[in-house]
C-alpha cells in the first residue's frame, strides 16, 4: 500500500468536518411555518384531511374531491405526525430534513461495504447534505427530499452482493422499494433500476420474481397516472401518459438539463459566473465522467447506479414537466457519489 501523500491526509482529515458544518448550515435553514411553495399546501393539506377525515381529500377545492394527482405515502406520514404529535409544524417540516441525512448516511454506508473509499463518500455526503437547494427544500412539506431519503435506504437495505439458495429474497427488497412509489411517481426508476442491477448480476430467478413483482407495482402506477391526466390535462401525469415525440422532446431540453445539472452541482456560482454555458460544459462534463467511471471501471453497484442516472435523466428530458431544478434532485443524489467514487479510485 502506498504512504497517503500529503493532500490526501488533508482531505481525510478535512470530509467528516465538511460532513459537520454541512449538517449545521442544514440546521439554519429550517423553517417554523408552513413553507411557501404550491406543493407544500397540497402537501400539508393532504395530511390534514387523512388526519381529520380519514379520507384523501383536496381540502382546498370546492366539495373537497378526492385527490389522485400525488401518491399518499408522504401525506400518510404527515397525518401520523398531525396525530401522534399534534400537528407541530416544526417536526411534519423536519421529517424531510431527517429523511436527507438518512437517506445520504444509507447511500454512503452502502457504497461503503461494497468497497467504495470512505474519505470521498464522507465529501459527497458533505456535499449533498450541504447544497443550498436540498437545504430549503428538505424543511419544506414536500416530497421531493423525502424521496431521496427513501431511495438511499433502499439501496442500503437492498440485497445487492448476495447470491443465496432462496431466490425470492429480492421481494424482501421489493417489498421496501414500492413504498418509494408510494413517495413519488419517478420511484418507478427505482425499481426498474434494481431489476437492472439484478439482470448484470446474472441472477436469473431473482430478477425474474423481481420483475413481476414491479410489473404489478408499474401497472398500478400507470392506472393512477391515467387517472391524474384525466382529471387534470395540464399536469405531469398528462405528460407521462399522453407519450409523445421522446426523441423531439430529449434533443430539445438537452442543453437547460446539463445547464441546470451544473448549477445544481454549483449552487452558489451563479452570483459569480451568471453564463448559462459555463454550468452546461460542468454539467455535460460531470455526467460523461460519472458515466465513463461507471462504464469502464464498473465498481459494485455500477449497474444500479448508472441505470438509476440515466433513467431519470431520460425521464425529465422527456417530460417537460420535470425540468424544474426540484426534479433532477435524483440526478444530483447518484451523481455526486459516483463522481466521490472516480475521485476515490484516483487518490485513495
Amino acid at each position: 500500500m502506498r504512504e497517503a501523500a500529503p493532500g490526501d491526509r488533508v482531505l481525510r482529515a478535512a470530509a467528516p468536518a465538511a460532513l459537520g458544518l454541512a449538517v449545521v448550515l442544514l440546521g439554519a435553514c429550517f423553517t417554523r411555518g408552513l413553507y411557501p411553495t404550491p406543493d407544500a399546501y397540497v402537501y400539508h393539506g393532504l395530511g390534514r384531511s387523512l388526519a381529520e377525515e380519514g379520507r384523501y381529500t383536496n381540502l382546498h377545492w370546492l366539495g373537497r374531491p378526492p385527490h389522485i394527482k400525488y401518491p399518499p405515502l408522504y401525506p400518510l406520514a404527515l397525518a401520523g405526525i398531525r396525530e401522534g404529535l399534534g400537528g407541530g409544524m416544526l417536526v411534519m417540516n423536519g421529517l424531510g430534513a431527517l429523511l436527507l441525512l438518512v437517506g445520504t448516511g444509507a447511500l454512503a454506508i452502502r457504497l461503503s461495504r461494497l468497497g467504495w473509499a470512505r474519505t470521498p463518500l464522507l465529501l459527497a455526503a458533505a456535499l449533498v447534505v450541504g447544497n443550498r437547494f436540498l437545504e430549503h427544500y428538505a424543511w419544506g412539506t414536500t416530497s421531493d427530499v423525502p424521496y431521496l431519503g427513501m431511495v438511499g435506504l433502499v439501496a442500503l437495505l437492498f440485497p445487492f452482493r448476495r447470491r443465496i439458495a432462496r431466490p425470492w429474497w429480492p421481494l424482501v427488497g421489493l417489498l421496501l422499494a414500492v413504498p418509494a412509489l408510494g413517495v413519488r411517481l419517478t420511484g418507478v426508476v427505482l425499481l426498474a433500476s434494481l431489476a437492472v442491477h439484478l439482470l448484470a448480476a446474472r441472477r436469473g430467478k431473482e430478477a425474474l420474481l423481481f420483475a413481476l413483482g414491479s410489473g404489478a407495482a408499474a401497472v398500478a402506477w400507470f392506472l393512477h397516472v391515467r387517472s391524474a391526466a384525466a382529471a387534470n390535462p395540464d399536469s405531469y401525469a398528462s405528460a407521462l401518459a399522453g407519450g409523445g415525440e421522446v426523441l423531439h422532446q430529449i434533443r430539445r431540453h438537452l442543453p437547460v438539463l446539463l445547464e441546470r445539472i451544473g448549477n445544481l452541482l454549483l449552487p452558489h456560482a451563479d452570483r459569480v459566473l451568471p453564463f448559462p454555458g459555463i454550468f452546461r460544459l460542468l454539467g455535460a462534463a460531470a455526467l460523461l465522467l460519472a458515466l465513463l467511471h461507471l462504464g469502464r471501471r464498473r465498481p459494485p453497484g455500477a449497474a444500479f447506479l448508472a441505470a438509476f442516472l440515466l433513467g431519470n435523466i431520460l425521464l425529465v428530458l422527456a417530460v417537460p414537466y420535470y425540468l424544474p431544478a426540484r426534479y433532477l434532485y435524483p440526478v444530483l443524489l447518484p451523481l455526486l457519489f459516483v463522481l466521490a467514487g472516480a475521485l476515490g479510485e484516483s487518490r485513495f
